[in-house]
C-alpha cells in the first residue's frame, strides 16, 4: 500500500458539528478506501446527480434583489474568506457569548471548537460590522434570520463560482479531451489530462497499472481526501523528501483565485492589478477591501478546482450518497495551513499568495500603510493626493503668493497614501 501524504484534518480536541449534509463518519488514522460511488466522483463511473447535492450550479447572471443585500453580500465574502461549509447561526451565537461576556475568559478555557468559531465570528463581523446592530433590529429570532441570509449569501457565491470556474478551467491548461469541455462526466479519471492533475501524489499517473486502477476503483489505488492530487503543488511536482516544497503554489491554483477575487479576465494576468477586471465595477477583492490571502481561502480554491477537473456532477460537502469528501478536504487543508505547517513556513505561503493575487489592489478607502513617503518614488496620482490633502490642512494665508507654489509632491511633510 502506498504511503499517504496526508495531514490530521483538525487539531486535537476538535469536534465536528452536526451538518445540514449527511457526512460519513471522522476518518481514521489511516484513510478510508473510497466506496465505488466516491469513486464515481472521481470520474471512475460517472453518475447522476446525488440527493445531498447542496450546490446547483447557477450563472452569474441569475441574482435575485435579496443577493444585493449586505448580509448576502458578507456571507459570499465570508464564505472565501472565512469558511466554507460551517454552520453560520452556530458561529454567530459563539461570537455573541463571547463579546458580550461581561469579563474576559482565557481561550484556553474553551474547546478548539468553540475558539475556531469564535475566530470565524470575527472574521465575519469584518465583512458585516453591523451584524449586531442588525440582530437587534429583528424581532425575537433575529440571530437566525441573519445566519439565513448570510448563508444564502454564501450558498449563491459559491455556487456561482462553481459555474465560472468550471467553465474557465478550461482556458487555464490544456486538456486535449474535446469532451471535457462539453461533458462533466468526461472529466476526472475518464481524462488523460485531468486524470493527471487528480492523481494522488502518491501515485505515478504515467504508470498504466495507477491509471486503470483508479479508473476502476482498485483498493490499492485510494484516491481519498488525505490522498493530496498533485495540481495542489507547484508545476504538479511533489518532492518526496521535502512534501512541503511547492505545496499550495500551482499555476492554477492562482488563476483560480485571481478568477475569485479579480474576475474572469484577470485570472491569466500574472502582474501587478489595480482590482477592476475590465469593467467599472470592482471586483470581491477591491470592494472588500481584501489585503491578504487567508488559509482559508486558499482551501475554497483549492476544493472548487478539484471539483471542476472531477466528473461529479454538483458540489456538495459530501461523504454520502457518492460525492466526493469535499468538506474534509477543505478542513483538512485549512488545518493544515494553521496547524501544522511552522510558523514560517505558514508566513512564506501567505506571503506568496499576497503577492500573486493581490499585488496592486487598490482598495476602497484608497490607502496603504506599505506605500512610500518619498515624492521621488510616489506615482503622480500618489503626488496629486498628497498635494490636495497638504493644501486641506494648511491654514490659507492672504499675504501667500499663489504664484509661488512648491511643485506637486515635494516637500518634507507629505502624507502617507
Amino acid at each position: 500500500m502506498p504511503t499517504v501524504i496526508g495531514f490530521n484534518p483538525e487539531p486535537a480536541g476538535f469536534e465536528y458539528e452536526p451538518m445540514s449534509v449527511p457526512v460519513s463518519p471522522a476518518p481514521s488514522a489511516r484513510p478510508s478506501l473510497p466506496s465505488s460511488e466516491t469513486a464515481s466522483a472521481l470520474g471512475r463511473r460517472p453518475g447522476s446527480a446525488r440527493p445531498d447535492a447542496d450546490d446547483e450550479e447557477e450563472s452569474p447572471s441569475k441574482k435575485s434583489r435579496a443577493d444585493s443585500h449586505p448580509l448576502s453580500l458578507a456571507g459570499g465574502i465570508f464564505g472565501i474568506m472565512g469558511d466554507m461549509w460551517r454552520n453560520v447561526a452556530a458561529i454567530i451565537k459563539e461570537g455573541l457569548k463571547r463579546s458580550q461576556s461581561a469579563t474576559e475568559v482565557p481561550s484556553t478555557v474553551y474547546t478548539a471548537q468553540q475558539n475556531k468559531y469564535y475566530d470565524l465570528y470575527k472574521t465575519l463581523t469584518t465583512f458585516a460590522p453591523d451584524l449586531v446592530s442588525d440582530i437587534r433590529s429583528r424581532s425575537t429570532g433575529g440571530s437566525k434570520e441573519v445566519a439565513r441570509m448570510i448563508e444564502k449569501g454564501r450558498s449563491r457565491t459559491r455556487s456561482s463560482l462553481v459555474h465560472t470556474i468550471k467553465t474557465a478551467i478550461c482556458d487555464w491548461h490544456e486538456f486535449s479531451d474535446d469532451g471535457f469541455r462539453k461533458i462533466k462526466a468526461k472529466r476526472g479519471f475518464n481524462c488523460e489530462e485531468s486524470g493527471r492533475l487528480l492523481c494522488p501524489a502518491t501515485l505515478d499517473w504515467n504508470d498504466p497499472a495507477v491509471k486503470a486502477g483508479l479508473r476502476d476503483r482498485d483498493p490499492r489505488f485510494p484516491a481519498a481526501e488525505n490522498d493530496l492530487p498533485v495540481f495542489l503543488w507547484e508545476d504538479e511536482r511533489v518532492n518526496h523528501a521535502s512534501p512541503n516544497i511547492g505545496f499550495l503554489r500551482s499555476d492554477i491554483l492562482v488563476k483560480a483565485l485571481r478568477h475569485i477575487l479579480l474576475g474572469p479576465s484577470c485570472a491569466d494576468d500574472t502582474g501587478a492589478h489595480d482590482g477592476h477586471s475590465g469593467g467599472t465595477e470592482k471586483p470581491r477583492a477591491g470592494k472588500n477591501n481584501i489585503k491578504h490571502i487567508t488559509p482559508a481561502a486558499i482551501a475554497y480554491t483549492a476544493t472548487l478546482v478539484h471539483f471542476a477537473l472531477s466528473s461529479q456532477t454538483q458540489m456538495a460537502a459530501g461523504g454520502s450518497g457518492g460525492n466526493w469528501p469535499y468538506e474534509k478536504f477543505y478542513r483538512g487543508l485549512v488545518a493544515y495551513i494553521e496547524g501544522a505547517m511552522t510558523p514560517a513556513e505558514r508566513d512564506g505561503l501567505l506571503a506568496w499568495w499576497d503577492a500573486r493575487v493581490l499585488s496592486g489592489i487598490a482598495n476602497d478607502d484608497e490607502s496603504s500603510d506599505d506605500e512610500t513617503t518619498n515624492p521621488s518614488n510616489m506615482s503622480m496620482l500618489q503626488r496629486m493626493r498628497a498635494h490636495v490633502k497638504q493644501a486641506s490642512q494648511t491654514p490659507s494665508s492672504p499675504a501667500a503668493d499663489t504664484n509661488t507654489s512648491a511643485p506637486v509632491g515635494t516637500g518634507a511633510d507629505i502624507p502617507q497614501y
